[in-house]
């Protein structure tokens, strides 16, 4: 809320609220329809509900290859992490050294517990 300007705080609070809310209704229209379209062509119930579950799986990674070739990271090119003071990118051994640390376990913990 300190981003906006307080004239328009509750326009944009509401507006991201919405936001969200279409994303979880949907979700809860979506995911039953595509459980339906596998029980209509034959499959058992627990087949047609597993094989749902895989299809947000799907959407990502479709999203993520899209987004990682046809995007760029700013909008003048890519990002140039000198810009920070810094000499190299993160590599895969910085996440995994992030990830050992127990109060970034615990965030993913008590993010999944109120999300799911």
């Amino acid at each position: 809320s300190i981003m906006f300007n307080s004239k328009i705080v509750g326009t944009v609070n509401g507006t991201a609220g919405g936001w969200g809310n279409l994303g979880g209704g949907l979700t809860q229209v979506l995911m039953p329809a595509i459980y339906r379209l596998f029980r209509g062509f034959g499959l058992s119930l627990s087949t047609s509900w597993r094989l749902s579950m895989f299809f947000p799986v799907a959407l990502y990674v479709v999203l993520v290859s899209w987004l990682w070739f046809c995007t760029q990271d700013t909008t003048t090119g890519k990002f140039n992490i000198t810009m920070l003071g810094k000499t190299r990118r993160a590599g895969l051994s910085d996440y995994i050294r992030v990830c050992l640390d127990y109060r970034v376990f615990l965030m993913i913990m008590q993010y999944s517990a109120c999300f799911g």
